[in-house]
């Protein structure tokens, strides 16, 4: 079957939110559990080592040290000990070369950096939900837990940074002002859609934005180039590791 076809994206169906996090989280699961299971190799120096021994080691019942090495991908750059430098990387994609991609990735990296936001409810904000002042733009999420559910006062360079994701999509602060409160127009949406039968479905609807999958793979794009141009970074990353302090 096609990859643009609906079922091929279960995620990004009617299911609720806390449905899609429960399944991801079975998703996790499962995949740590295979991780735990691949066999790790022996180093060749190790083997032939015990190969050679084997006899005289057996004679006078010592063990012979194994060395064990991790897989082959894991060995091509050290593992972080420390957290992943957040701070860093949005300072990194402020700076980065703009571009449309550029700038709704450095929007999307502080609304979940700055306010706590997930990317499966950033894909569900529309202009409906902002709620605009003379000096302060305010975004409302609407979610079943009362902890997360609210009105959430946006930081300036986190308003300057959606500004400036709409410029590119042709929307100027003065007219999101008189449609805030009753628009549909996603807050966060591309610029080019892809020539398949569902970028052009989206492409009729004035209200398509980013799916979540198309959103974590431009996060999870602008972190690898961060990642390849800084030696400490670790490349392993998922955009939710952004909310981490």
């Amino acid at each position: 079957s096609a990859r643009d076809k609906i079922h091929w994206r279960p995620f990004e169906g009617p299911l609720r939110t806390s449905s899609c996090e429960a399944a991801l989280r079975v998703v996790r699961a499962l995949l740590g559990a295979i991780h735990k299971e691949v066999p790790r190799r022996r180093a060749p120096q190790a083997r032939e080592a015990s190969d050679q021994l084997s006899d005289h080691a057996a004679a006078t019942n010592h063990r012979v040290s194994m060395e064990i090495v991790p897989p082959a991908d894991a060995t091509e750059r050290p593992r972080a000990t420390s957290p992943i430098p957040v701070a860093r990387f949005l300072d990194w994609l402020a700076n980065d070369t703009p571009s449309p991609q550029q700038r709704v990735s450095l929007a999307a990296a502080l609304l979940i950096s700055r306010h706590g936001l997930r990317v499966i409810e950033l894909v569900g904000f529309r202009f409906a939900h902002l709620a605009l002042g003379d000096d302060e733009v305010a975004l409302t999420l609407a979610a079943k837990s009362l902890v997360r559910a609210g009105e959430r006062r946006l930081d300036a360079d986190v308003r300057q940074a959606l500004e400036a994701h709409w410029r590119d999509r042709g929307i100027e602060m003065a007219s999101v002002a008189g449609t805030a409160g009753g628009s549909d127009m996603a807050l966060l949406a591309p610029i080019d859609l892809p020539l398949t039968e569902r970028g052009r479905a989206k492409r009729s609807q004035a209200s398509a934005g980013y799916s979540a999958s198309g959103l974590e793979r431009l996060l999870r794009s602008s972190w690898r180039r961060f990642a390849a141009a800084h030696d400490d970074v670790p490349a392993a990353f998922t955009p939710r590791q952004l909310r981490l302090p």
